[in-house]
């Protein structure tokens, strides 16, 4: 990221971020609903079998209908772990219902840290990922930490999951700075419509 683009960055990610809080909870679950049904006949997602989520905070789309479907349909579902020692990259962990969940530092709740139970990134088929604002050519402005970027930087486009974003309609910009090491989306999945990116 440039010194130019992260004020512009910071004042966007704020924004935003104040918007989607100011969503009831009714709005949520509708939009979370609407979301389910954009994505469960995408013929992506209904011959996954290993899919990642995440559980929402902040206000952001909630995909637990989703994932509920999912694990209906018999797929596998993974939650994102923040790696020890501060790496700022995530592991992918197997979720089942009933999943003991305990907080991070962030505060948002995650699955156990087992080693049998972690995914390798390239097995995962499809990764669900939450974001603050993006634009249609799939770019993506995350919480400014780049967990997702790090760890997807880690394996080849050809090996690469599907990548999906989850979004309020209202978070879609004209046009996102974008940095060599940003990893763009597939698709990106709102209330409205799914939208297939130019990636």
């Amino acid at each position: 990221m440039d010194t130019n683009s992260t004020h512009p960055k910071k004042n966007l990610r704020a924004k935003m971020r104040s918007e989607r809080r100011k969503l009831n909870t009714a709005e949520q679950a509708h939009a979370a609903i609407q979301v389910r049904r954009q994505l469960q006949n995408l013929i992506q997602y209904r011959r996954a079998r290993r899919a990642a989520f995440y559980l929402p905070s902040d206000g952001e789309l909630d995909p637990r209908p989703l994932m509920h479907h999912a694990l209906e349909a018999g797929k596998a579902c993974y939650l994102p772990v923040l790696k020890p020692l501060n790496q700022k990259k995530l592991h992918f962990v197997r979720y089942h219902p009933g999943t003991a969940l305990q907080k991070n530092r962030y505060g948002i709740e995650e699955p156990p840290l087992l080693s049998p139970n972690i995914a390798q990134l390239r097995t995962l088929d499809v990764i669900f990922m939450p974001l603050v604002a993006f634009d249609r050519r799939g770019h993506r402005l995350g919480m400014g930490g780049g967990y997702y970027d790090r760890t997807l930087s880690t394996i080849s486009r050809g090996s690469k999951p599907l990548l999906i974003g989850l979004s309020h309609g209202f978070q879609e910009v004209e046009r996102l700075p974008s940095a060599p090491w940003d990893v763009p989306l597939d698709y990106i999945a709102t209330e409205n419509e799914l939208i297939t990116t130019n990636c």
